[in-house]
């Protein structure tokens, strides 16, 4: 039996506020961001049946994050729900994604990281999450250092 990980990248869209921020990210802004999701488990291949020889099907991966994460953010505004108040009730704002945290990159790993880990086969645990937001800035999830 061996140990693999497993690694699969996607991209979104998505705009934030930052509540309370001294500095730029207090405005409403976007970026356009690539999201690494990266699996761990064993790999048996004893046999030679079909089901054997991954730690789990990247088409699973993929529908798991698609889901629970793509589908919910991609071209979503992002805001504390203290906001809920102050936004217009207007259709640019139809996909508006109230949260209960400041919705910055580590937070929404974090949310991430709670959503994709109930969703992955018992024999698969999520290993890290890497969230680019810019070019050259991103943030990381690792399962070590959050048990």
């Amino acid at each position: 039996m061996a140990i693999f990980r497993l690694t699969k990248k996607f991209h979104f869209e998505m705009a934030h506020v930052l509540n309370f921020h001294e500095g730029a990210c207090s405005n409403l802004h976007g970026h356009s961001y690539t999201l690494l999701v990266s699996v761990k488990g064993n790999v048996e291949n004893k046999n030679l049946l079909p089901t054997t020889g991954m730690v789990m099907d990247f088409g699973m991966l993929k529908k798991i994050v698609n889901d629970e994460i793509i589908s919910y953010f991609d071209h979503a505004l992002v805001v504390h729900e203290s906001m809920k108040s102050v936004l217009p009730t207007h259709a640019i704002f139809s996909k508006t994604v109230f949260v209960d945290y400041q919705p910055t990159s580590e937070n929404i790993l974090q949310d991430m990281a709670l959503k994709i880990q109930q969703k992955l086969p018992e024999n698969v645990e999520l290993h890290h999450l890497i969230l680019q937001e810019t070019p050259d800035s991103f943030a990381e999830w690792w399962l070590n250092d959050n048990c």
